[in-house]
């Protein structure tokens, strides 16, 4: 019977190998284990219409984000904004969770943008 051995990474890691197996013929995998830090999903499809996030087009998002990573929301239409309770920056923590739930994020009319618009269809 093979030895065994348990393989952990560091808080924010992770590993797809969590054991190795020793026996006759040396250890199985072969391939050394590695300890990848943590990543943060980020599904396009859970944005509310309207908002966006900076820097990106929603074609272009990556899937997930290493942790440390921040990214900016706000509203693609410029006579809107976030809604005030929200942050616009959201950061991927270590743990592979953002400081924010993007599903919450939304646009609501902007007062500077509604004044733009009243004046723009009085002229």
């Amino acid at each position: 019977m093979g030895q065994r051995a348990h393989v952990r990474c560091n808080a924010g890691f992770r590993t797809d190998t969590e054991v190795l197996i020793y026996d006759s013929c040396g250890w199985s995998p072969s391939s050394s284990p590695t300890c990848d830090p943590l990543r943060c999903f980020f599904q396009v499809s859970r944005i509310k219409e309207g908002v966006v996030v900076r820097g990106y087009d929603r074609n272009s998002l990556p899937e997930t984000f290493p942790s440390g990573s921040t990214i900016t929301m706000e509203c693609d239409n410029q006579s809107e904004e976030l809604a005030e309770k929200f942050d616009r920056t959201i950061t991927c923590l270590p743990g592979g969770f953002w400081t924010a739930d993007v599903r919450s994020y939304y646009c609501v009319a902007s007062p500077a943008g509604s004044y733009l618009l009243s004046k723009i269809v009085l002229k």
